[in-house]
């Protein structure tokens, strides 16, 4: 054999050695129980859950993020906290919503979730109505357009986003 046919032969090997193992290379999308976190971001837990419920014979899914924020720290970028919320629950690989995608809030905020979700980017974001704890939601359809198909890639946290009291 030729040393340009071995070289040719090698390459081959291993891009079909590279290509079988690709699937770990780049992950689409985790698991709600994966996208539940405390540790990611100090200050931040986060509980994904993705839902569904029947309206007649039409199946409605959710997917959503139940958030707090440990009372020791500040939302230093409400608009970055916002922008990376959004793209965690839509890098929720559950099961695909088709009605909302939300981000509640457990406690009391210092920010207008919709507003600083406005200032990322998301312009079709709605705010929970008063009385519901602080939130947004908006269509998949609209995040499938901002950001492509689902799910997501997991998106990486920015940095001070968050900082201590």
């Amino acid at each position: 054999m030729k040393t340009s046919a071995k070289l040719t032969t090698a390459i081959i090997a291993s891009l079909i050695l590279v290509m079988a193992g690709s699937t770990h290379i780049s992950k689409w999308g985790q698991s709600a129980k994966e996208a539940s976190h405390s540790e990611i971001i100090p200050g931040l837990t986060i509980e994904a859950d993705s839902n569904w419920s029947y309206s007649g014979f039409q199946k409605a899914v959710f997917t959503s993020l139940s958030v707090q924020i440990d009372s020791n720290y500040d939302v230093a970028k409400p608009d970055e906290l916002m922008n990376y919320l959004l793209l965690t629950a839509w890098s929720v690989n559950d099961i695909k919503p088709n009605r909302l995608v939300a981000i509640h809030f457990k406690d009391s905020l210092t920010f207008d979730p919709a507003s600083a979700a406005r200032s990322a980017g998301w312009s079709q974001i709605e705010s929970f109505p008063p009385g519901k704890a602080p939130g947004v939601y908006i269509s998949p359809n609209e995040v499938e357009n901002k950001v492509g198909f689902w799910p997501g890639s997991i998106p990486i946290p920015p940095t001070g986003m968050l900082v201590v009291k």
